[in-house]
């Protein structure tokens, strides 16, 4: 604070010398009573009534309990984020790419399954039947038995 002080009495603005002081202004104004001297910070002994605890599930929580968002949905609120940002700018910037970054990631994971399955095919000769039942995909690359 005194020094704060000693670059206002220099003549400085108090927007630019608690910048130089890396000082935010508000904590400037907590630090100082109505006369102008430095007083303590009352912070940690102000009553806050307890934060309130949502006693209902957010409308999200169903998909996440089911393992997230399908495709199709990440890749309709892509077109989405997409033609907001068009229309609005890149302040929406953040959720596209998030969004981008989901489905990138998915296919990723969709390809290189996909490519070690074929590495692991018998080259040459018939094929074995194998007994256990047919093994699929589903969209979000999670394996599933087909017929159960």
């Amino acid at each position: 604070i005194a020094l704060l002080d000693e670059a206002m009495a220099a003549g400085a603005r108090q927007a630019s010398a608690c910048a130089e002081l890396a000082l935010d202004r508000r904590t400037v104004q907590r630090w100082r009573a109505s006369d102008g001297a430095v007083r303590e910070d009352l912070r940690p002994v102000t009553h806050r009534p307890p934060p309130i605890v949502r006693k209902v599930a957010p409308a999200w929580a169903s998909y996440h309990s089911a393992g997230g968002v399908n495709f199709g949905r990440r890749l309709t609120a892509l077109g989405i984020a997409a033609k907001i940002i068009h229309l609005y700018g890149y302040t929406y910037w953040p959720i596209f790419e998030r969004l981008d970054t989901e489905l990138t990631e998915r296919n990723q994971r969709r390809s290189r399954v996909m490519a070690r399955l074929s590495q692991s095919r018998p080259a040459r000769g018939k094929t074995a039947k194998d007994p256990r039942p047919a093994r699929r995909l589903n969209a979000e690359g999670i394996e599933y038995s087909h017929g159960n």
